[in-house]
């Protein structure tokens, strides 16, 4: 009896895991209390640094828009100094009897501006624009406007070389000034998604770099229809004793005080000479239409 006594208390102090409870529950009571606290109570610094994250994403907005209008500005700049020289290649070729400009020195002044044309296209290709609102969709088209520069200078190179009456030229002449006017209305609403700080920047640009205006009738007046641009010389109808001279170049519209008067000078010399003072610029045979 007294062994079977020590063998069954034997295995209830075997079986019996009372003493481990106490140990055993605490550590999973603390576990749980810290994962609800991780879980509801997050630390106020991680709302703190997203809302330093936003704020410095919104400067940098603001810098991007600012210093991709500069970017603009400049380009504006080099594209209406090359207007400028434009358009005095052009009229004064258009007026080289008064002018006294050579075709050489015209073909010369013609191609430098073709490739300063093509360089400011290649180096626009590696502008990247702000993402601001329909900011990429105005470079866009400034882009578009670039590239239609330099085409249509490179054409109005061709066509002071071709052997036609100036139609090509003065054509691609105007497909160049319409590109400039493209690309500056596209800065002017770049400036405007920016705001008040752009619009001022853009303004105090113009102001202190001279932009060219389009002077009045360069984008309609075209060349006498006997003079050819690769050539200079003039055909004319055989004269006799009785016809006048030719006037040559020699008058404006500005020159008479209405259109019956330019119609008189314009129909003395054209069954002769042609439009030699280019006052027909449609070729629709009536001088100076804009006259009263």
């Amino acid at each position: 009896m007294a062994a079977l006594a020590v063998i069954v208390a034997g295995a209830s102090c075997g079986d019996d895991p009372a003493p481990e409870i106490p140990t055993t529950l605490a550590p999973i009571t603390s576990t749980s209390t810290t994962r609800l606290a991780t879980t509801t109570l997050p630390p106020p610094e991680t709302t703190l640094a997203e809302t330093t994250t936003t704020s410095t994403t919104l400067i940098s907005l603001a810098e991007e828009s600012m210093n991709y209008l500069e970017v603009l500005l400049a380009v504006e700049v080099n594209i209406g100094k090359l207007v400028a020289d434009v358009q005095a290649l052009n009229e004064n070729w258009d007026n080289r009897s008064e002018s006294g400009v050579s075709y050489g020195e015209t073909d010369a002044g013609m191609e430098a501006a073709a490739q300063r044309a093509q360089e400011l296209r290649d180096a626009f290709e590696g502008i990247q624009p702000s993402s601001q609102g329909n900011i990429p969709l105005e470079h866009q088209t400034a882009a578009a406007a670039v590239v239609l520069m330099a085409d249509t200078a490179a054409e109005m190179l061709d066509g002071l070389r071709s052997t036609d009456t100036g139609q090509s030229r003065r054509s691609a002449l105007v497909g160049f000034l319409t590109a400039y006017e493209i690309f500056g209305e596209a800065v002017t609403r770049v400036a405007e998604i920016i705001g008040d700080e752009a619009i001022a920047a853009l303004e105090s640009s113009r102001t202190a770099n001279t932009v060219p205006t389009i002077r009045e009738g360069a984008t309609t007046t075209t060349d006498a229809a006997t003079t050819t641009d690769a050539a200079t010389t003039t055909t004319t109808a055989p004269a006799t004793d009785t016809d006048p001279e030719n006037p040559g170049n020699t008058k404006n519209c500005s020159d008479f005080a209405t259109q019956a008067e330019a119609q008189e000078w314009f129909d003395t010399y054209f069954p002769l000479y042609g439009d030699v003072a280019l006052m027909d610029t449609n070729n629709n045979g009536i001088a100076c239409e804009l006259l009263p």
